[in-house]
């Protein structure tokens, strides 16, 4: 069983989509997003998700990421802002949500060290 296997279900049984896995140069992500293209690709909200040294984090094009609690909160954010927001890009989080959920802001080192020590540097 793959770590994104229930991401990418919850998602796909509220109707929305999944990537396959996407390889980077040192970890793994999928993107999710509330549209598909006619032509192929995906559009609307969307935002990826990866889990690095047993912790999930989400990412936003507009160079954000926020660490989860746990899958459950993932699970409940990923649907609910694919469903509250279809037709734009989530760029941050809103400060109340992440009060109310235990979702934390981390910066690019933050995540260059969950990277590495899920690598095992």
């Amino acid at each position: 069983m793959d770590k994104f296997d229930d991401v990418t279900s919850w998602v796909r049984e509220a109707g929305y989509y999944a990537t396959p896995v996407e390889q980077l140069e040192d970890w793994d992500r999928v993107c999710l997003a509330s549209k598909r293209r006619d032509g192929g690709g995906y559009t609307g909200n969307s935002f990826w998700v990866t889990f690095l040294a047993n912790t999930w984090i989400l990412g936003t094009w507009a160079d954000r990421r926020y660490k989860f609690p746990d899958a459950g909160t993932l699970k409940s954010f990923c649907v609910q802002a694919l469903s509250d927001h279809p037709n734009e890009v989530l760029a941050a989080i809103d400060a109340k949500i992440m009060r109310h959920s235990g979702i934390t802001e981390i910066s690019e080192s933050e995540l260059d060290d969950l990277i590495a020590a899920s690598n095992g540097s």
